[in-house]
């Protein structure tokens, strides 16, 4: 009965167990990343970078603080002494670097404290290639399939590579814009007070009180270039009559191929503590389903961390194997004894399955 009990509470606990290729790893590092756009390096360590390692200095059981000061990018890395509880030393860090945000330059980000995680990289990529527009395909990826993906148990976010990025380029015509007696921080201006939304208060109408909202975003390109201009004249002009406005695609400074073909990345996190392979079998499930759904896309998974971490559990189940084999063996030479031979040999498998129960608690 002792025996039956541990080989039961030895698969559950097999069962509950989480599986990873490596241990989770906790590095007593953490960094604070700033951006200030337009400022040289020199600017970035007097204006940012050296107010952000005075407040980091501070923080308890520091060993050493480096700092990277780069065009336009501040990154400040504090390390640690062995043992220090990351989660406290990034929420200190971050109370520290509160308390300089108003020393900071009005235009810079506000700094971002992040924990160096070695858990986080992503357990599955994949890849979405077609024979059509590759921009349509991005924005299927980003509104549908990627939901898809994200509503799945275990899985902590879906990042998008690859594709292109629309954006609304309006080049200006200098001699024009200084004949009409603009510049171009006046422009800049009057093009945001225009794309934005306001709350217009509130009406109230019988016995229920209704919001009022000043809709004032841009709808297409056709609205930006009639987008009107008043001149100190009196008179107006339209934008298309001092600049070119045309919808086009970003920079691109990412691109992703598969077997040759243009391609949108999709990478895969899954949650803290979660078990890779759950997650990676829930995800190629979808993957399948996304297949039959949308036959026109190509999906391949071309990175899988579960299929290393299967591979080592059958090789380590596989030597199990062989060694109790090789040890019953040995044993049955020695002893000459069919029945004490047994009677070791069955305690080997029960002892391996105690062990689960121990690694579960």
């Amino acid at each position: 009965m002792m025996v039956l009990v541990v080989v039961l509470l030895g698969t559950i606990s097999l069962n509950k167990l989480s599986i990873e290729l490596f241990p989770e790893i906790e590095v007593p590092v953490a960094v604070v990343t700033t951006s200030y756009t337009g400022a040289g390096p020199q600017e970035i360590e007097n204006l940012i970078t050296k107010r952000i390692e005075g407040a980091v200095a501070t923080v308890g059981n520091i060993d050493q603080v480096n700092s990277i000061s780069s065009q336009g990018s501040s990154i400040v890395i504090a390390q640690f002494n062995t043992g220090t509880d990351m989660d406290f030393a990034a929420l200190e860090m971050r109370e520290k670097v509160d308390l300089i945000k108003g020393a900071l330059p009005e235009d810079a980000t506000q700094p971002m404290v992040l924990k160096i995680d070695p858990n986080a990289m992503p357990i599955i990529q994949i890849s979405l290639s077609t024979n059509g527009d590759l921009a349509e395909l991005q924005s299927l990826a980003e509104d549908t399939i990627a939901q898809r993906f994200e509503r799945l148990d275990g899985v902590a976010s879906v990042n998008i590579g690859g594709g292109f990025v629309n954006e609304i380029e309006i080049a200006v015509d200098q001699n024009r814009l200084i004949g009409y007696g603009l510049s171009i921080n006046q422009l800049t201006q009057i093009i945001s007070s225009n794309d934005m939304n306001l709350s217009g208060g509130s009406v109230d109408k019988g016995n229920q009180t209704l919001s009022v909202r000043a809709v004032g975003e841009f709808d297409d390109v056709d609205e930006i270039r009639n987008m009107p201009i008043s001149l100190n004249t009196g008179h107006v002009i339209k934008l298309s009559d001092i600049a070119k406005v045309e919808l086009t695609n970003k920079d691109i400074s990412f691109i992703s191929r598969t077997n040759g073909k243009d391609s949108i990345n999709l990478s895969i996190q899954k949650q803290p503590g979660k078990n890779t392979v759950k997650v990676a079998d829930l995800v190629n499930r979808e993957v399948e389903k996304i297949k039959e759904d949308y036959p026109d896309i190509e999906l391949n998974v071309v990175m899988d961390n579960s299929i290393m971490i299967k591979d080592s559990i059958d090789n380590i189940v596989s030597n199990v194997i062989m060694g109790s084999i090789f040890a019953i063996v040995v044993l049955y030479m020695f002893l000459k004894n069919i029945r004490t031979t047994l009677i070791i040999g069955i305690s080997i498998p029960i002892s391996l399955i105690a062990s689960f129960i121990l690694l579960y608690f």
